[in-house]
This record gives structure tokens, C-alpha cells and sequence, in this order.
């Protein structure tokens, strides 16, 4: 049976980023892991969850990781701009 991706949103994101590659599937980790955080403290709802992720890849660029140093950065940005999403 094929998973509801309405009842279950951030499944249909992980695909999405799956698709998408490039930095795509390190900004979705980053932004779910400050969201998944946040929700735990009490300071988002669990719907927002979802909701930070896909704003976060919304407004990260999703370009190539050439480096190390480049997956860092990308990560550090995303968990950034979730914090404040």
C-alpha cells in the first residue's frame, strides 16, 4: 500500500529532496533536526515541523556539495534559518 503523503507530509519532502539531490537532503536533515528540537521544548506546534523544513528548503539554495566543508556550511545555514523560521 503506498503511504499517505497528506496524513504524513514530511515523507512527500523526503522524496522530494531525495529527487532534488544536491544539498537538497542536508538542508531537509538540518531544518527537521532544530524543528524536531524546537517542538520537544514546547516552542513550535508538531504541525510546524513540517512546516519549518519546507520553508527552510524553500529559502536555501539547493546547490552542489563539492566538499566537506561545503556540507558544513549548507547545514549551518539551514539550521540558522530554521532557528528563526
Amino acid at each position: 500500500e503506498e503511504p499517505d503523503t497528506t496524513r504524513f507530509p514530511a515523507l512527500a519532502l523526503a522524496r522530494a529532496a531525495m529527487v532534488e539531490g544536491k544539498s537538497a537532503p542536508t538542508i531537509l536533515n538540518a531544518a527537521n533536526e532544530i524543528a524536531v528540537g524546537r517542538f520537544l521544548k514546547g516552542s513550535i506546534g508538531f504541525t510546524d515541523i513540517v512546516k519549518t523544513v519546507e520553508r527552510t528548503l524553500e529559502n536555501i539554495d539547493n546547490k552542489p556539495l563539492a566538499s566537506i566543508d561545503d556540507v558544513f556550511a549548507c547545514d549551518a545555514a539551514a539550521r540558522q534559518f530554521a532557528q528563526q523560521a
